[in-house]
Parts: C-alpha cells; sequence; structure tokens
C-alpha cells in the first residue's frame, strides 16, 4: 500500500504492479556498520512468484521503450520463467544490472541474461566473479568486459567502480571513463547508489544522450543517493537541480 502511494504521489502508472496474497512485498534487511552496510535479502517474497498471465496481460496496452532486468528478482524459477516468456514478446532494448548477492545467482541465470541484454551495467567486483564462473580466462577489468561483449554481442558494458568512478565500453570498442563524482555532502550511505546509477543510464539511451554525459550524470545522481539515509529521497525538491542540469 505505501508503495502504491508513492507511485500515485509521484504521477507514475501503476499497470503492472501486481499485488499477491500469499507473499511478503519483497524486503531487504540492510544492517549499518563501520565498515559498510551489509544485506540481509529475505526468501520467498512476492517478487519471486511474479504472475505469468497478469505480467503478459500488461504488452496488451502497452509497448515498453526498454526492459530492465536485474538479475537478483530472477533467483526463483517461477519469476525467471515469467521474464523468459517477457522477452520473447518484446523487440525493446534490454537493460540488464548484474547484482550478485550470495547464494541468490547461477550461472544459468547469469547466461541467459547476458544473452537477451543489449546493455549490462556490473560493478568490477562481479566482473571479475562472472567471468570466472563462464571460464573466459582474461584477467584484467578491460579485457573481461571485452569478452564479454564478444561472447554474447552486447552493445553497452557499463562497469562500476565504487570510489573510483566507473567506465563505459561501446558498442564500437571505444572506453569512456569519469571520476567519481564530488559530494555536496557528507555520505551517508550507499544504499540504492547502483539503481540511481542504472536508472539515469536507461534514461540516457533512451533519449539519446552522448556517452560522456550518461557517464557523469549517473555518477553526480547516484553520489547525490548517498548523502541520504536509504535509497529513495523523501522531498522532491532533492531531484531539482539534476532536472535542471
Amino acid at each position: 500500500e505505501k508503495i502504491l502511494h508513492e507511485i500515485a504521489v509521484n504521477g507514475l502508472n501503476p499497470t503492472g504492479v501486481q499485488c499477491d496474497k500469499n507473499f511478503q512485498t519483497g524486503q531487504v534487511k540492510v544492517t549499518f556498520t563501520p565498515q559498510g552496510h551489509r544485506f540481509e535479502i529475505l526468501n520467498h517474497q512476492a517478487y519471486d512468484f511474479l504472475d505469468e498471465k497478469l505480467a503478459l496481460n500488461v504488452l496488451n496496452t502497452h509497448t515498453p521503450s526498454m526492459l530492465y532486468l536485474g538479475t537478483l528478482a530472477l533467483r526463483n524459477p517461477q519469476t525467471f520463467s515469467v521474464a523468459k516468456k517477457l522477452v520473447e514478446r518484446i523487440s525493446c532494448p534490454i537493460f540488464c544490472d548484474i547484482n550478485l548477492r550470495a547464494p541468490w545467482y547461477s550461472a544459468e541465470v547469469i547466461d541467459w541474461v547476458l544473452n537477451v541484454a543489449d546493455t549490462v551495467k556490473i560493478n568490477h567486483e562481479e566482473l571479475a566473479e562472472i567471468v570466472t564462473m563462464l571460464g573466459i580466462s582474461a584477467t584484467e577489468p578491460e579485457a573481461q568486459a571485452r569478452a564479454l561483449q564478444q561472447k554474447y554481442q552486447l552493445a553497452n558494458v557499463l562497469v562500476t567502480l565504487g570510489e573510483a568512478g566507473s567506465w563505459w565500453l561501446t558498442r564500437t570498442g571505444k572506453i569512456f571513463r569519469t571520476e567519481p563524482a564530488p559530494l555536496e555532502k557528507p555520505l551517508v550511505d550507499t544504499v540504492g547508489a547502483g539503481d540511481a546509477y542504472s536508472a539515469v543510464a536507461m534514461l540516457g539511451l533512451l533519449n539519446g544522450w552522448e556517452t560522456e554525459a550518461i557517464l557523469q550524470r549517473a555518477s553526480s545522481f547516484a553520489a547525490s543517493i548517498c548523502t541520504i539515509r536509504g535509497a529513495v529521497p523523501p522531498d522532491k525538491n532533492f531531484y531539482t537541480p539534476f532536472l535542471n542540469g
């Protein structure tokens, strides 16, 4: 109910949101420590049991411009099956966010996602883990990204480096880099920073921004999320500088 309220307040379209009578709304418990935050991703959540008919019915009235796939949401066979059916029915670009949270991932899911994706966003640690999982012998990050791009015919590979910035391997094989955006306020936590980065990257791809602009804006917005508690700003005015910029 809280999520549906926020959707309404922010003028978003709730079509496609499923309400499950048997399973709880998905939650992640975040514990803050001096070393950073630790995630506890709860099992058997509503997103693990998406209804195939309801999901596919959305395509009868809405044509997506881009499909976002987060690998964590594909951990359960039922939702994984729904994702496969959705991909079969659409023709738009697919943006994949790799999120490796043990034990909620498998080589099968990662291989499938990479096969259907056009753009992949991944952090440098996950990149190293995935190439090992897939038997790719490259050891340097750039070589690893190029190997993934070639093996799966990816248009774009975005690699985030945390405090060291990020870089983007494009379809042409050129790499663009950006330094980490400076924090205008003290760091509070990094929860949601990766999702913020992905959101701006998708916005940029859909609107045809230059690669350098996407990198800079995604990095800046992700950094700003690190200055608030949690992933969602409580005040809409938070977005004003980014919308005006």
